[in-house]
């Protein structure tokens, strides 16, 4: 999955702190920063970053980011052990 496909999947264009640290996106974002970032894959270890950032955090903030992560981890279990391409509206099939 990329950042955008993340992005889209979770319903907003902006990230929180918690999400541009785990993805190594500067913070606060720059002018620019969608562009930049746009075709990111989101790989395991960054999602796996995000999980730890986000342990016991309770704010709307964290709630929101923990939507991305729940369609980012859906994809992966899905079948892929890299994100990458888009969300494939649910359609995956896992691999067995």
């Amino acid at each position: 999955m990329t950042l955008t496909g993340y992005l889209t999947a979770r319903g907003s264009r902006m990230l929180t702190p918690a999400e541009a640290r785990a993805f190594g996106i500067p913070h606060p974002l720059e002018r620019g920063w969608m562009e930049k970032y746009a075709d990111m894959d989101l790989t395991m270890v960054k999602l796996q970053a995000l999980f730890m950032a986000l342990d016991g955090n309770t704010s709307r903030p964290a709630h929101v980011a923990r939507k991305g992560l729940l369609a980012a981890a859906t994809h992966c279990l899905q079948g892929e052990s890299r994100l990458s391409g888009n969300v494939k509206n649910g359609m995956g099939r896992a691999r067995g």
